[in-house]
């Protein structure tokens, strides 16, 4: 599968950089990425830090309706086409990501923007896309896997997540071994942009703190 791909892709890259071990932080298909690393290569991480994480839950945003969409022939390449010339679309996209709209700078929209246009241009969102929405919802769901588990574990969830709502994070939480769950207010499925300040002490007290050897 293309995810699996990507999590046999971790450990090529930590053998190139020569780290034996890492902590892996990942924001939604990274939170995702970073379990299925986990759970593959138990001895290459040395902790997870899981943001509005992918892949504890099967509810998918648009639920049929995505995935009939999905299936269409040339959809994202007639999503690619009103996007690149529609900044106003992806600006509304973004009301849905964030839990206030006054959040969303000029800044952001512009990146958004880009990340958009490279994403839709690449085959690899679009076999990401057919392999994990499913019509009972999204495919991967490592809830039944998190016992597995052993390394330290911090989960970060902006409580007014759309997109991926807190409730997969709180249910994750009871079922993973050694981990904490922070749950941020009056934030959506970006804290990085939304709360960074928060988000970044967070990462800093749990790995000095719960991970002394950082």
């Amino acid at each position: 599968s293309p995810l699996a791909y990507h999590i046999d892709f971790i450990p090529r890259l930590l053998d190139r950089l020569g780290l034996e071990r890492a902590h892996l932080v990942g924001n939604s298909m990274g939170g995702g990425l970073s379990l299925g690393v986990a759970l593959a290569y138990p001895e290459r991480v040395r902790s997870l830090s899981l943001i509005d994480s992918y892949g504890l839950g099967t509810q998918m945003p648009g639920g049929i309706f995505t995935y009939a969409l999905s299936r269409l022939p040339y959809f994202n390449d007639l999503l690619r086409l009103v996007l690149i010339r529609s900044r106003f679309l992806v600006k509304l996209g973004l009301r849905q990501l964030l839990a206030h709209p006054a959040r969303i700078s000029e800044e952001l929209v512009d990146d958004a923007w880009e990340s958009v246009r490279m994403k839709l241009d690449h085959p690899a969102w679009l076999a990401f896309q057919r392999h994990e929405f499913t019509p009972r919802g999204l495919r991967t769901c490592y809830l039944d896997r998190l016992k597995e588990i052993r390394c330290p574990v911090l989960i970060v969830h902006g409580a007014d997540d759309r997109l991926l709502p807190a409730r997969h994070s709180r249910e994750a939480h009871h079922l993973l071994p050694h981990s904490r769950l922070e749950l941020i207010p009056g934030c959506g499925h970006l804290p990085s942009r939304e709360h960074p300040e928060i988000l970044n002490a967070l990462l800093i007290e749990f790995l000095e703190n719960t991970v002394p050897e950082v």
